[in-house]
């Protein structure tokens, strides 16, 4: 997803008219001091201006703490950029009078193009009903305040499920939360008026299908954050590691200047003028779209570290005793030590530049699985598709033979305005892991009888499998058999030297088992997708898939049955094998593809699963994942593991937790590990074609 390839298909509608709208410093997104940072990207409106559709995608409206304001939240139906996930748009300030007069759609002229589509809609679906067309209700699109707690999450309206209760022999739609569908808009529609006044506009990045887990690292969406003026956070100072996790909030937004200064590299951007659409390219993109914003010059740099957490959060990355933590400077040779935390404490990177280069060191051990991927960006001098290895990042040793402990320095490269010579403002997006970090395994007593804590570091694919304990956002009837929840935040595998970025899914399903007093077996299916790599035999590109979500959610991945399936080309045999006294049905990754399948894949029943889920709940863990301790013996066929889970414990330090009973997990490929209740019940198929899981995103 580097950036110069990432724009390519980059297209959206500039959201309001845009020499109508003002921007001051203290309106804009971006740390305000050490405890306020603004989620928002707040502008002043003289006169009515009108709101459009950035991108197609359902409308959900919500009050404003105005009265005579809402807010609208549209969810995009197709993605407008590749390389992110965008879940929102939020419009904050919209003149409640064009949408509606009391609880009533209104059409008053000069209706919006949402109002006319939708009220044209509405007609036409009752127009052959004998009792004639009903009044046009707010609630039925959603839009009943009275009777929404503002505790609801906002992805509850747009993932709503019909549920029927029975009412005199039948059964009909439950009204309990709301008979309704969000409606749809095109891409420029306008949508109403901002308000004179303070208005606000938030760009909302997605983490995953699931429902919030309600860690503090993650922001709650919910109606109390969409009816607000605007969003930020706040700190409070009194709980410094929670204020710690509070700050890493920040990495779901994005600035919506940046966001429209990251189109001038092959993207598009339509404006408005007097009713006539006029797409705007490159350099017309900042003159036309961005000169009212006062950080229309930010360079925002995200900087993602081990388990997606910023980079620096464990604090293992420092230059020796100081807080400084990288080096930068706008050429290679002069570059200054700085904090990756120097915005009043906040973990992103804010430049502004007069040079389309920006130059970055990272601190490193020089370990084998050092890597560096630009998600969002275009660095110049990385081995291939923005990737660099460990290989690639090291510097060569000095006239002593010492091997320094920070990277070679990488090029990252931003358009610059023609008209001021200074950077356009955008984002840059990268992940970096560079340090063996270490975590708690417990206690042991010494020689000399002291208590004393023990460790251990993780290997490759210890940083891989969360989503333990999530839950689909589309609650069915048919969940107990099947789910697939996503995360969309990449994560990066470096094993034997084969570098890549993936996604993590986590499937649910049922087996059948042939026997008739227990027919199907429910299991989970943990399973990466590659989204991008650095050297492979069997990828021309490199650019494998990209980050996007389907409109249907959770449920797209369905298949007739309550087993899931493999796509082409991979398929699994399977291979029976002893351990000691027991009988295991052993599992094989393969791809009809040459070469090894680029996939890794982690199974366990619902009760090991459960297992786990509890661990991470009663000791309330954060950021958890899988873990395999090696437990295997030389000269055997097949890898024996014992599976635990490490995460941040109460005072945010990672540590190593097991289950009470041993949960060992096998592999014959090192690609598919499974438990022996994952796999007892799966059979060998005749053919490539006829397979088990679904690794569909």
């Amino acid at each position: 997803m580097a950036q110069d390839n990432l724009k390519t298909n980059s297209k959206s509608h500039f959201f309001t008219i845009p020499y109508q709208i003002n921007q001051i410093p203290e309106q804009a997104y971006g740390p305000q001091s050490n405890n306020v940072f603004n989620l928002s990207s707040s502008f002043t409106v003289s006169s009515l201006s009108k709101a459009f559709a950035i991108c197609k995608g359902n409308i959900l409206l919500q009050p404003h703490t105005d009265a005579n304001k809402v807010n609208l939240i549209l969810r995009p139906y197709t993605q407008p950029i590749e390389g992110v996930n965008i879940k929102y748009f939020v419009y904050r300030g919209l003149l409640k009078s064009g949408f509606f007069a009391g609880d009533l759609i209104t059409a008053v002229e000069p209706a919006s193009d949402f109002i006319i589509k939708i009220t044209r809609d509405f007609n036409d679906f009752y127009a052959n009903d004998p009792s004639g067309v009903p009044i046009f209700l707010a609630k039925y699109i959603g839009f009943d305040p009275l009777n929404q707690e503002s505790s609801l999450l906002i992805d509850d309206f747009f993932f709503k499920e019909s549920k029927y209760v029975e009412s005199n022999g039948e059964f009909v739609e439950d009204d309990g939360f709301g008979v309704f569908e969000l409606p749809l808009i095109d891409i420029g529609a306008s949508l109403g008026n901002f308000a004179v006044g303070e208005c606000a506009i938030d760009v909302v990045l997605g983490y995953g299908d699931y429902k919030p887990l309600g860690e503090s690292g993650e922001f709650k969406f919910d109606l109390a954050y969409a009816r607000d003026t605007k969003a930020t956070i706040t700190l409070d100072g009194t709980d410094l590691n929670l204020d710690k996790l509070k700050k890493e909030q920040i990495f779901q937004f994005l600035d919506i200047a940046a966001y429209y200064g990251s189109h001038t590299v092959n993207g598009t951007v339509i404006v408005d003028n007097s009713g006539v659409k006029q797409n705007l390219t490159e350099q017309a993109i900042y003159t036309g779209c961005m000169a009212k914003f006062s950080t229309k010059n930010k360079l925002y740099i995200y900087l993602q570290g081990d388990r997606t957490r910023s980079y620096n959060f464990y604090g293992n990355y420092n230059i020796g005793e100081t807080s400084n933590s990288l080096k930068m400077g706008s050429d290679a040779v002069t570059l200054i030590e700085r904090p990756a935390y120097e915005n009043f404490g906040w973990p992103v990177l804010i430049e502004s530049l007069a040079t389309a280069s920006l130059f970055l060191q990272f601190v490193t051990d020089n370990n084998v699985n050092t890597v560096l991927y630009g998600q969002v960006a275009n660095i110049k001098n990385a081995a291939k598709n923005n990737f660099s290895n460990a290989d690639d990042l090291l510097l060569p040793a000095d006239e002593n033979g010492s091997i320094s402990n920070l990277t070679k320095a990488l090029e990252f490269s931003n358009p610059i305005a023609a008209t001021d010579n200074l950077v356009i403002g955008t984002f840059n997006i990268v992940l970096y892991q560079g340090i063996s970090y270490s975590y708690v395994t417990g206690e042991i007593v010494n020689e000399n009888n002291e208590t004393v804590t023990t460790y251990a570091q993780p290997n490759f694919f210890d940083d891989i499998f969360n989503l333990i304990e999530i839950e689909p956002k589309i609650v069915g009837n048919l969940t107990e058999k099947y789910s697939s929840t996503n995360d969309f935040r990449p994560k990066l595998i470096c094993k034997s030297k084969q570098v890549q970025a993936i996604l993590t899914q986590r499937i649910k399903d049922t087996i059948e088992t042939f026997d008739e007093d227990y027919p199907l077996h429910s299991r989970f299916s943990y399973i990466t997708e590659t989204i991008d790599i650095l050297n492979n035999s069997t990828s021309v590109t490199g650019k494998i898939l990209p980050i996007t979500s389907s409109p249907t959610g959770s449920a797209g991945n369905f298949k007739e049955g309550s087993t899931y399936e493999f796509l082409k080309p991979y398929f699994f045999s399977v291979k029976i094998f002893i351990d000691n006294t027991e009988t295991i049905s052993g599992v094989i990754l393969g791809s009809t593809d040459a070469g090894n399948p680029n996939k890794l894949v982690l199974g366990l029943s619902s009760s090991e699963n459960e297992f786990f889920k509890e661990l991470i709940e009663t000791n309330n863990f954060k950021n958890a994942r899988f873990v395999l301790q090696n437990v295997s013996v030389v000269g055997l066929s097949f890898q024996k593991f014992k599976a635990a889970i490490i995460g941040e414990n109460s005072n945010g330090a990672l540590e190593l937790l097991s289950p009470a009973v041993d949960i060992f997990i096998y592999s014959l490929d090192a690609l598919f590990y499974f438990s022996k209740d994952y796999s007892k019940y799966m059979k060998q198929t005749s053919t490539a074609d006829k397979i088990i899981i679904d690794l569909t995103l």
